[in-house]
């Protein structure tokens, strides 16, 4: 089942010093790019963190926030004062430079997280096991997110399929009645120009012929066929690499479609190969959010 690289999910847990939470926003990548904020006290497991997350989403930009809120107040609120002591004094040289006013100086000072030292501690194990518990959980609500979401993609790629498919089968009405058209304007043109006279009917007849194969789309469709039946054979598969290699197929289906096109030579059959090449602009945008 294809999955949207879009996804959301949160989890929480509690140990006996935090509260924990963890949030997960994922968006669409062509890697696996993780952007992790994590408590200095954790920061013992963050490959295992990324690794985790790398494993269980395989591809997107995943933002994932890890909050902990300590349970023991007196463990927090203390004044880092080496760093207050820093701010204040390059905070007031700045504004003395430039002629700025300090109040409200202390004030901006204290609303800067590494004003205040909340834990000088080291996790625990059950700290580090109840935060993996709430990553899990996170995770298995971005997956649940994005099974759901590529189910709305795949209805909506399958009926864009069916259009170009349906776009193929509207071009064969108006194929025989173009060659006989231009088998005519052939002939009627190198008579007119040339002045041919006499000239061998069934020579002439092999050369239109020969012309005309070259204009002749049989073999286009029939590849365009193949390439359509592929696609709705591979977006029942699970492979986690699914959105790339059906971002290669719907170029092959646009290269037959273009060919088709340029071969027509035909006003019917150019506006119903403009509709096919929309339909299938619209299934690559999609296709950007596949996993």
């Amino acid at each position: 089942m294809l999955q949207s690289m879009t996804g959301f999910g949160k989890g929480a847990a509690e140990s006996e010093n935090y509260r924990l939470r963890v949030e997960i926003r994922c968006l669409n990548s062509r890697n696996m790019d993780i952007v992790l904020k994590l408590p200095t006290q954790f920061r013992e497991i963050e490959h295992e963190i990324r690794s985790k997350v790398s494993e269980k989403l395989n591809r997107g930009k995943a933002d994932v926030w890890v909050i902990a809120e300590p349970i023991n107040n007196d463990s927090g609120g203390r004044l880092n004062m080496p760093v207050v002591r820093a701010l204040y004094k390059e905070i007031k040289e700045f504004t003395q430079s430039v002629g700025l006013s300090e109040n409200g100086l202390l004030e901006s000072i204290l609303r800067n997280p590494e004003a205040f030292k909340t834990d000088d501690s080291t996790a625990t194990e059950n700290d580090l096991a109840q935060l993996k518990s709430a990553l899990n959980q996170a995770l298995d609500q971005v997956v649940e997110f994005r099974i759901k979401e590529g189910k709305h993609l795949l209805e909506d790629i399958l009926l864009r399929i069916d259009a170009i498919d349906e776009g193929k089968t509207k071009i064969q009405p108006f194929e025989q009645p173009r060659i006989e058209r231009m088998r005519k304007r052939l002939s009627e043109n190198l008579h007119a120009t040339l002045g041919l006279t006499g000239v061998d009917a069934n020579r002439l007849e092999e050369e239109l012929i020969y012309y005309l194969e070259k204009l002749d789309i049989t073999e286009e469709k029939v590849r365009l066929n193949g390439h359509l039946q592929y696609f709705r054979e591979m977006v029942k598969n699970d492979s986690h690499d699914a959105g790339r290699k059906l971002g290669f197929l719907a170029q092959e289906i646009g290269r037959e479609i273009n060919t088709i096109g340029s071969k027509a030579n035909d006003a019917d059959i150019q506006k119903i190969v403009v509709g096919m090449k929309d339909e299938l602009e619209k299934i690559k945008e999609q296709l950007l959010n596949i996993l």
